[in-house]
Order: C-alpha cells, then sequence, then structure tokens
C-alpha cells in the first residue's frame, strides 16, 4: 500500500513557511504549527491561497466562502478573517506591504512565492510519475505515484465550507482518483495481481460506479486466473447501473469485459497504451507495445460491421488568412510539439493566448496557419469550433453544445446524439478512438469548458486558443502554454513602464499581465490603459482588469467617451476612410444577432441590393473590420463588434436600428419558409410579408443553404422570442420543422420550441402556442414520452378547436395519432389522424397531409390493411413531391417493409435503391437504418443470406449506440432471422434474446410480438416445440391484444407448423385454415404460401387429396413473388 500519511511534508530541512490542503488546512512556520483560526476563516485563506497568486475581488470571496447567504456586514467582514489571518502567517515585524495577503481597493492577493506548498508537490509528483509511467519505467512509476498519493492526509480541505472550497475539494479528490487508478494500473501491468485486488478493494465500496476502477479489477482477476469473477463483477455492475441509473456500461468497461470473453492476454496484461492526456510528452518511437493492447480493432477483436465507411473525413479547418507572415518562433514551437512521425503517442493540446487587433494577425490566423501546414499528418481529418468565449451578446458554448456540433462533424444524426453532456463527451471520445485526427478549439472561455472535449485517444493533437491562459488546463491536463501577442511581454510591459513606473507594475504584477491580455498587446490600448491609471493614482491595476472582464472594455479603457482618443482612433482609422454607405453597413452589422455576416444579411439591413451589399462586405474585409469565415461568410472580432454596436447606438436613431433589424429577422423568416416550407402557416400575418424585399433564392440549394444558416436562424429565433418582434420566433421554428426533424439534435430542438413557446404565451398568441406545442408534442414521441406527447397534441387540437383553426385542429389530430400509434392504441390513432386528414384536405395544407399519410400508413400496416398502408405511403410520397420536400425516407422506410409483408419483393428492392442502400453523410440515421433493415429482410426471402446478415448487421451498427431502442430491437430481430437463414441457431437465439430485451425495455408491442415470433420460429427449427410453441402463443396473445393482424396470422402459421411437426395433424389443420383466412385478409402473400405448404404436409399425412393442390398454391405464390426455390426447400414434401 502506498499509505496515507502526510509524513512526507514534514520531513527533511524546516521551511519557513508550509501550508497543507491535502487534508485539513494546516500551516507551519520554520517547523512550528500555526493557529489558523475558525474553519471560516480558513476557507477564505483556501480561497485566496489556491488562486494560485491571482487577484481575487471582495466579491468572488464572498461568493466562494458564503455563497448565496453573504453576511449582512458584506465584504466588510473580510477584514475581520484576513487580518488574523496576516497576524497568523506573516513574520514578526513584516510591513502591511509586504504581507503574504497583499490587498488593494476591492481585492485581496495571496503571494505564494516562496511558500511550500503540498499541492504543488502533488503536481510536481504526480507529472514525473506519468512521464515515468509513459517512457515504459512502471516499477519507478509505481513508487512515484505511491510517493505523490502519499501527501494526501485524508479529504483535501476537510470540513471547510462554502463553493470554492467544495469545488477544490472535488477537483483535488479528482486528482487522487486519477493517481490512484495509474497506479492500479501499473500494479496490473507489472503482474502484481493481489496488490492491486487489495487496492481496488480499499477503494470499491466508496466508488461503486467507477467503471475504469471496475475495469482494472477485473483486469487483476484476470491475470489471478479468476475469469469467472470478472464477467460476474461486470455483469454486477451492468444490472447496477442499468437498474439505478438508467445507463449502460461505457466503452472502455465493454472492451475489457471482451478482452475476457476472448482470454485475450495482450490486451489485459499487456502494456497498456496510455490514455490520452495533454499531459506528458509522445510515446517514444517504435514504442508500438504500449499503444496497442486496448486500441479498438487490434487483432483477436471481434470484428463489428463498419461505421459509415464512405463518409468523408471532416475537413473543417477555415481557410488561411490571406498574407499570413512572420510568427516563425512561435510556428517552430507549435512544429516541436508533434513527434517526427505522427505516431501513438500522448495527445498535444496547444493553447494560444492573445487577443488579435483589429487590422492584424491574431491567435485565430496562426493555429489555423499550423494547422493547415500540418493537416497531411492527421489524414482521418480536422475539426474546428469555435467556442465564443468572449462574444460580447452571447453566452460561450456549454460543453455540450459544442459536444453536439463535433459529433455531428464526425457524422452522426442530430437524432442520435445523446441529451446529456456526459453521454455526449463518452461517444465523441469513442469515435476519435484511435484516429488521427486534430482538433481546433477556438476562442476558449476556461479549462472547464475545454475539458470534456478533450479526445480520449493519444493519436489526436488537439489546439486551444483562447484569451484567457487556461492555467488549470495547463496545470491539471498537461498542456503546452503558447503566450502569443502583437508585443512581446517585455515590450508590453516596457509600454506600460514607460507611464506608470517600474515600481507600479512590480507592486501588481499578475493584474499587470492581466491587463496586457485584456488589451491583446495592441499598443494603443495598452497606452490609453497607461494614460487612465497615470490620470488616477489611487486606481489599482486590478481595479481596472475588474472592470474591464465584468463590462464593456472600450468603455472600461475610455470612461469618458472620448471620440477622438487613441483606441477608438485606432479602430475609426479604418471605419472613417470607408465610403458612406459602407461605414452605415459596418454599424448595422452590429445588430445583427448570428455568429456569421453574408450579402443577403448585409442587404436586409441596408435595404439595398444583394450586389451592393457584397461589395460593401469585401470592402469591410479590406479594412479589417470584419474577418472572412468561410468563401461568402464573415464573422465579427468581439471588440469591433462591440465598436460597431457603439457607432449604430450614436449615428442610427432607434426607429432607423429598430427598422433595420426588423427587416432582417423578417429575410430570415421568409427565406426559411422558401427553403423548408410552410407548415402550420401557410400566410403570414401581414407584418411579417416580406413586403418589397427581393424573393429568395438558393444558388447551392435549400439544404446546404438551411446548413450553413443553422447558427443564425437559431440566434434569430432566440432574439426575436426574447426581445421581439416575438412572432417571428415561432413562424420561424414552425418553417424550420422539417430541416429539424432531419438535422437538429432532439435537446435543441427542444430549447428552441420552448423559447418560441415562451414567446407566444408572452405574447398571448394561441395560434403560436398550439404551433409550438405541436413540435414539443412530436419531440417528446420521438424521444419515446408517448403520453408528454399526447398531453401536447391535446393541447394543440384544443386550443385550435377554440380558436377555429382547422389547420391547428388537424395537426393536434395527426400528433395524436402519432403518439398513439407508438404506444399500439392502434384503433384510437386510425380514427385520429382518418379525422385530421379529412380537415387537411378540406383546407388544401398538403405539408400535413403528407405527413398524416404517412401515420395513416404505418398504423394500418400494424392493423394488417396492408393494401391500405400501400396506398397511403405512395400517396405521401406524391404530396412530398408536389410540395418540393424531396426526402423520402420516413416514407420508404414504411414503404419498404409494407412491400415485404405484401411480397412485391422487387417493387421494395427498387423504391430503396442503391443510394438508400448505400451509407449515405446526410440525412436521419435512424431511418436510413430502417431502409437498409428493410432490404435485409427482402433479402432473406430471396435466399441471399449472406448479404442480408451483412445488411442487417451494418444497419444496427448505424443504430447501436445512439438509435431508439425498439429500432435497434427490430434491426437485431432481422439479424436473428439471418442467422437463421444461415442455420447458425445459437447466434439467432442470442441475437433474438437481445432483440427482445430492448423491445420491452421501448414498450413498444410491435417489435416485442415480432421478436417474440422470431424467437418460435428459431426454436422450431431447432427441434425445441415446446419452446417455440411457448413463443408463438406469447407472440398471438400480444398480436390479438393489439390487433396485430400479419402477426396474428404469422403467430397462427407458427403453430401450425409446431403441431404438424408433432405429428398433430388435426390440430395444424385447424391451425393452419385459421393463418390462411387471416393471411388472405392482411394480403401478407409470404406467409399465404408458408401457411399453404405446412397445410399441405399435414394433409399429406393424412392421405388427404387436398395436399396436392393446396402445394401448388404455395408454390404459385412463391414464384409470382420471386421467392427462389432455396426458400422454401424446406417447407415441401
Amino acid at each position: 500500500m502506498y499509505g496515507s500519511g502526510g509524513g512526507e511534508l514534514d520531513s527533511g530541512p524546516p521551511q519557513r513557511l508550509r501550508i497543507a490542503v491535502l487534508g485539513p488546512l494546516r500551516a507551519w512556520r520554520d517547523g512550528s504549527p500555526l493557529d489558523l483560526g475558525p474553519v471560516k476563516r480558513q476557507a477564505v485563506l483556501a480561497a485566496l491561497l489556491l488562486r494560485q497568486g491571482a487577484v481575487v475581488s471582495h466579491g468572488q470571496l464572498l461568493d466562494g466562502v458564503w455563497g448565496s447567504e453573504p453576511p449582512a456586514s458584506g465584504h466588510k467582514v473580510l477584514a475581520s478573517h484576513v487580518n488574523p489571518l496576516r497576524r497568523a502567517l506573516d513574520a514578526e515585524s513584516t510591513r502591511h506591504t509586504e504581507s503574504v495577503i497583499r490587498s488593494g481597493k476591492g481585492w485581496y492577493r495571496f503571494v505564494v512565492d516562496g511558500i511550500r506548498l503540498d499541492v504543488a508537490d502533488l503536481t510536481e509528483r504526480g507529472d514525473e510519475a506519468l512521464r515515468t509511467k509513459a517512457s515504459g519505467d512502471l516499477d519507478t512509476a509505481t513508487d512515484q505515484l505511491s510517493a505523490a498519493l502519499a501527501l494526501f492526509r485524508g479529504e483535501p480541505l476537510a470540513n471547510l465550507p462554502g463553493p470554492y472550497a467544495q469545488a477544490e475539494r472535488e477537483r483535488l479528490s479528482e486528482r487522487r482518483r486519477a493517481l490512484r487508478l495509474k497506479r492500479l494500473e501499473c500494479l496490473v501491468l507489472l503482474g502484481r495481481f493481489g496488490e492491486a485486488l487489495d487496492d481496488v478493494a480499499a477503494e470499491a465500496a466508496s466508488s461503486p460506479y467507477d467503471e475504469s476502477l471496475l475495469a482494472l479489477r477485473m483486469r487483476a482477476l484476470y491475470g489471478c486466473e479468476r475469469q469467472a469473477e470478472a464477467l460476474n463483477a461486470y455483469q454486477g455492475m451492468r444490472v447496477r447501473l442499468r437498474d439505478e441509473l438508467g445507463v449502460d456500461p461505457g466503452e472502455e468497461l465493454r472492451r475489457v469485459y471482451e478482452a475476457v470473453l476472448r482470454h485475450d492476454d495482450a490486451s489485459l496484461l499487456g502494456t497498456a497504451a496510455p490514455p490520452a492526456q495533454t499531459l506528458s510528452r509522445p510515446a517514444a518511437r517504435g514504442d508500438h507495445a504500449a499503444a496497442e493492447p486496448m486500441r479498438p480493432g487490434a487483432p483477436g477483436r471481434a470484428a463489428h460491421p463498419p461505421r459509415d465507411s464512405a463518409r468523408p473525413a471532416p475537413a473543417e479547418l477555415p481557410h488561411g488568412a490571406a498574407g499570413f507572415a512572420g510568427r516563425t518562433e512561435e510556428l517552430a514551437r507549435l512544429h516541436a510539439l508533434l513527434p517526427p512521425e505522427q505516431g501513438r503517442g500522448v495527445a498535444n493540446t496547444v493553447v494560444v493566448s492573445a487577443i488579435g487587433g483589429a487590422a492584424g494577425i491574431g491567435k485565430t490566423a496562426l493555429a489555423v496557419h499550423w494547422a493547415h501546414q500540418v493537416r497531411d499528418r492527421f489524414p482521418d481529418g480536422q475539426l474546428y469550433v469555435n467556442l465564443h468565449g468572449f462574444d460580447h451578446d452571447r453566452q460561450p458554448l456549454r460543453p455540450g453544445e459544442a459536444l453536439e456540433l463535433l459529433l455531428r462533424s464526425l457524422g452522426l444524426a442530430a437524432s442520435e446524439i445523446p441529451a446529456n453532456d456526459e453521454a455526449q463527451a463518452r461517444a465523441y471520445r469513442t469515435l476519435l478512438a484511435d484516429k488521427r485526427l486534430l482538433v481546433l478549439l477556438d476562442n476558449a472561455a476556461s479549462a472547464e469548458q475545454v475539458r470534456p472535449l478533450l479526445p480520449g485517444s493519444p493519436s489526436c493533437c488537439v489546439v486551444v486558443t483562447s484569451r484567457n491562459r487556461l492555467g488549470d488546463l495547463v496545470a491539471r491536463d498537461g498542456a503546452h502554454a503558447l503566450p502569443l501577442d502583437l508585443l512581446l511581454p517585455a515590450e508590453a510591459r516596457a509600454l506600460l513602464s514607460e507611464t506608470l513606473g517600474t515600481d507600479r507594475l512590480s507592486a501588481e504584477p499578475l493584474a499587470a499581465d492581466e491587463l496586457i491580455r485584456l488589451c491583446g498587446s495592441l499598443p494603443l490600448a495598452l497606452r490609453v490603459a497607461a494614460a487612465r491609471l497615470a490620470g488616477d493614482p489611487g486606481l489599482r491595476l486590478a481595479d481596472l482588469v475588474t472592470e474591464m472582464s465584468e463590462g464593456n472594455r472600450l468603455e472600461a479603457l475610455e470612461p469618458d467617451g472620448d471620440d477622438g482618443s487613441p483606441l477608438r482612433t485606432a479602430f475609426s482609422a479604418s471605419y472613417g476612410v470607408l465610403a458612406p454607405a459602407a461605414r452605415r453597413l459596418f454599424r448595422l452589422l452590429g445588430l445583427f444577432p448570428g455568429p456569421e455576416l453574408t450579402a443577403d444579411t448585409a442587404a436586409a439591413l441596408l435595404d439595398a441590393p444583394v450586389q451592393q451589399a457584397r461589395r460593401l462586405l469585401s470592402a469591410l474585409a479590406a479594412a479589417h473590420l470584419i474577418e472572412p469565415a468561410t468563401a461568402g461568410r464573415y464573422r465579427f472580432h468581439d471588440l469591433l463588434r462591440e465598436y460597431a454596436q457603439e457607432r449604430a447606438q450614436v449615428e442610427e436613431t432607434a426607429a432607423d436600428r429598430g427598422a433595420a433589424l426588423r427587416r432582417v429577422l423578417i429575410r430570415y423568416l421568409n427565406a426559411a419558409r422558401a427553403a423548408g416550407g410552410t407548415w402550420l402557416f401557410p400566410e403570414l400575418p401581414h407584418d411579417l410579408a416580406p413586403g418589397d424585399q427581393p424573393d429568395v433564392s438558393f444558388a447551392a440549394g435549400a439544404g446546404p443553404w438551411l446548413e450553413a444558416e443553422r447558427a443564425n436562424l437559431l440566434a434569430v429565433i432566440n432574439h426575436a422570442g426574447r426581445h421581439g418582434p416575438r412572432p417571428v420566433a415561432w413562424h420561424l421554428t414552425n418553417a424550420l420543422f422539417g430541416y429539424f426533424w432531419l438535422h437538429l439534435p432532439r435537446a435543441t430542438w427542444e430549447a428552441t420550441a420552448q423559447t418560441a413557446l415562451d414567446a407566444a404565451t408572452a405574447e398571448g398568441d394561441l395560434f403560436g402556442q398550439a404551433a409550438m406545442h405541436s413540435s414539443l408534442g412530436l419531440l417528446k414521441s420521438d424521444r419515446g414520452y408517448g403520453r408528454q406527447a399526447v398531453d401536447h397534441h391535446t393541447r394543440v387540437r384544443d386550443i385550435s378547436r377554440e380558436l377555429g383553426w382547422a389547420v391547428g385542429e388537424a395537426a393536434g389530430l395527426g400528433g395524436m395519432a402519432q403518439a398513439e400509434w407508438s404506444m399500439a392504441r392502434l384503433d384510437s390513432a386510425r380514427e385520429h389522424v382518418v379525422t385530421g386528414l379529412r380537415i387537411t384536405r378540406d383546407v388544401g395544407n398538403r405539408h400535413l397531409e403528407a405527413l398524416g399519410l404517412v401515420v395513416l400508413g404505418v398504423t394500418c400496416r400494424d392493423l394488417g390493411r396492408l393494401r391500405e398502408a400501400a396506398g397511403h405511403i405512395e400517396l405521401a410520397m406524391k404530396r412530398n413531391e408536389e410540395i418540393g420536400w424531396n426526402d423520402h425516407s420516413l416514407a420508404l422506410q414504411n414503404l419498404g417493409l409494407v412491400y415485404w409483408e405484401l411480397g412485391r419483393l422487387a417493387d421494395g428492392l427498387e423504391i430503396l435503391g442503391l443510394g438508400v442502400i448505400g451509407d449515405r453523410s446526410g440525412g436521419y440515421r435512424n431511418d436510413r437504418a430502417m431502409m437498409l433493415d428493410a432490404v435485409a429482410r427482402i433479402n432473406i426471402e430471396l435466399g441471399r443470406h449472406d448479404e442480408a446478415l451483412e445488411q442487417a448487421e451494418r444497419a444496427f451498427a448505424m443504430v447501436k449506440d445512439k438509435g431508439r431502442r425498439w429500432i435497434q430491437a427490430g434491426i437485431l430481430n432481422t439479424v436473428a432471422a439471418a442467422h437463421r437463414s444461415l442455420t447458425d441457431f445459437d447466434r439467432s437465439v442470442r441475437a433474438g434474446h437481445r432483440a427482445l430485451t430492448l423491445a420491452r425495455e421501448s414498450r413498444h408491442q410491435r417489435t416485442e410480438a415480432d421478436c417474440v415470433l422470431g424467437l418460435s420460429l428459431t426454436h422450431e427449427q431447432r427441434g425445441r416445440y415446446d419452446e417455440a410453441r411457448s413463443h408463438a402463443e406469447q407472440a398471438l396473445s400480444l398480436a390479438r391484444d393489439h390487433s396485430f393482424r400479419v402477426v396474428e396470422g404469422q403467430a397462427l402459421t407458427a403453430l401450425c407448423a409446431i403441431a404438424e411437426s408433432e405429428a398433430a395433424h388435426p390440430t395444424a389443420v385447424r391451425l393452419g385454415h385459421e393463418a390462411l383466412a387471416m393471411h388472405r385478409r392482411t394480403g401478407h402473400r409470404l406467409g399465404e404460401a408458408r401457411t399453404l405448404m405446412v397445410l399441405s404436409r399435414a394433409l399429406h399425412e393424412t392421405e388427404d387429396a387436398a395436399a396436392a393442390p393446396m402445394r401448388q398454391q404455395a408454390l404459385a405464390v412463391f414464384s409470382a413473388v420471386g421467392v427462389p426455390p432455396v426458400g422454401y426447400e424446406d417447407l415441401d414434401w
């Protein structure tokens, strides 16, 4: 054991001042313990001490220690804690200005220079141990990790109150956990399995859900030849996670489980690949063993179907800035972070810290330029995300929002992206595993924002740009800091010193560094800041830093609003020489809420032709007042956006500003309607009509326009919902319904629809409320919340009836039907959708008619009205074409299944087509998987069993991690059928049971009935007639309870075949005639043919003359639908 005492901190010669936080907070001077006072005072000390010398405002201290219950005396209470701390910590006769706790107007700072902290020792020892481990010296690494862990004396900051202490306690505890796991991994790799198991046992009780800990325990158990215990431990965790948290084990634990099943010594006991960390150097060249064992897809692992293998690698880097020059030293440092040959070394995380001048090249330009130089080293692609860490008019991207963008770029459809951040991060790391891929995270706000976006694979490289130093990312994750400024730090400090003097800068070195950062090392900005500080000797650097951080930076630097000041002159130099029209466009662009600017946006703001707007945008780009994003699209720099908004406030009247913004919002609304459809609102209110604005055209097509404008469209909805005109919010959300269905992550769509619903409620607009309830209802149904969906759609129907709004009532009825279909309330669903379609046709809304026809089609299919189902879905596709909706995937997946059940096999393959069979990069992945599943089912009937199995497994690969469970179950049932057709009954049973479990978990009764029936067929072919009969009777009961007539006929056929196999011929004949009648009623031709064949066998055994004619009828049906003899030879006699 590595121990839990803290003796090492006190060893060696005495230090003047030592402080320990890795346990109860303690301090010593010259070896003697110090009295730090009550726990609240200690919490104040911790909140200052652990900021690493940074300036801490009074407000930050109060929030960190007292949280939501600040003391009545406010910041005055701080002195009553700080002064006793100074007396305790400072040496005798220490002057106030030399105290370890410095102060100024509104702030405190703890000077950490010369003070020994156990947490600093922890960082040093832990990082050294990880470097040693990466080098392959596991014995030494184990000892070093033990020494690092011995620094902990219990719970960090034990018993200290307040949010800050709690956050630090959690951070340090997580660091302790990570080091313990690294030590355990070393023990496993060294073969010290018994010692590893002892340590795991000590940890397990407090970490019942820790999958990484269990993975190491399983590896140690395997090393002790206790494979059964390892497998039982996994099953116990799987059940616990499912029952208590509602989740499945993660990828890491599943890989270990699979390796135990395979007896994969290399993966479990060999030299483990270090997980991707931004700390530590790349692995030595040629050291492939360290990276190989746990790599997904390594030799010895079971093969899995490929995922969208045809999808091109992402290449998202913005184009390099024209005329990029210099930065030779910085580029060399970036290149040095990569090994000579990109192998499986440790991930490199680069922090580029700077702010770009209006006319200069900043951090993003450098990062993009370097990324283009090395992109050939990353053949699996390059990802780019702007994290908006310092945008003036929007919050930074949350990690979940950034992960949604990254997962979309990696090929996941909107519906496949998990709703919670943790699951998104797991999916992201899985997709990047073993990929040689470059990730550029631009404009980060904090380490906490970046950390979930770091890959787990050591073959990836991450570049992070930020105005902040991201010190925590450096300290905890080993990022390589690369400060980038327009001036070198020494030059920037020298500039400040010319005005303020070196003494003033030396008194506040950290505040001076932060001021340089906030000014972006722009010389003119630094001079303005220095002039303000020089004019007010009582103003501390820290005060100005706080003012700039929390408010408008231009105003903070120039509080008097002096338009002639040097800083505004720097921006106005380019602005002032522009033509009047270009100047007006610049200031109006500052009003636009979206992140990117286009010629169409500019034209709407100006109320001018697009050609003129495009020329003016080029003039602004040439003056460096906007920055190119991609071809034809531009973005603002944050300071210039503030300046543009300021000029608009000064030079434009409120009426003109409102009119310009209203024009651009209405332009987006009408463009979205042209691209996405009118849906519930064929006509707009008069005040939202385009008026004299030109018609919208899409050079590259409506789909690419919607994709390019998605961020802008969401920003417009959000702005309109909160600031007006509110009706734009719900009309725009309505127009984007179809696009959102296919392309938007469900969590984002739900938040957007809720914003629009809130706007409609605030406006008192019942039409808008009904429309947004309709979207929310469909979302709830799609995510498996049928009852909530019915509630939303009932609200739509009731509001619409109150308004006399026929379209809304039809939408409510259709939505109710869709939700009821998903819950197997088929008669009610059919009644509602038929009523809704009648209304829809009366009012002539073909968008709603097309959706309603699909709902009616799937309902009729489940009711066994197959010919009606085919007619409805075929008509839905015709309506789609009439309204210009070119994505037929929702209709096609269902029509393919209907054609399969009708025996129209050739028609089914024709409508699905090669374009559907292939792995396309666009669209809704669940839909594509279900179409491929329908193709597999048809190919099973045609005797193409190997091809069908490959297709079904490929379909399952599309949805196994992110698809709806009932869809996963249905596809797995097809996999089971393919194995059954290949007489691989063991695999068929395993797949069938997995399918049935998923179907029951999803509470999708039709899929459950299909899965139960599939197991019956497999057991019957194996000769296990009792099991076959039990499953067939279950399927029959489900079918009759819910009116699944096709399944009812199939179950009767299965029971007929079982009876015939057991020589119960009278029973077989009776059941066969019941099944035959049902199949002829539903139109299920293949069921009819199979039943005729089994009946003919039963009659043949009793020497009934009807046997031969029935056999001929069966052969005729098989021949008519195209089934080759191999497809039914096992049924013949």
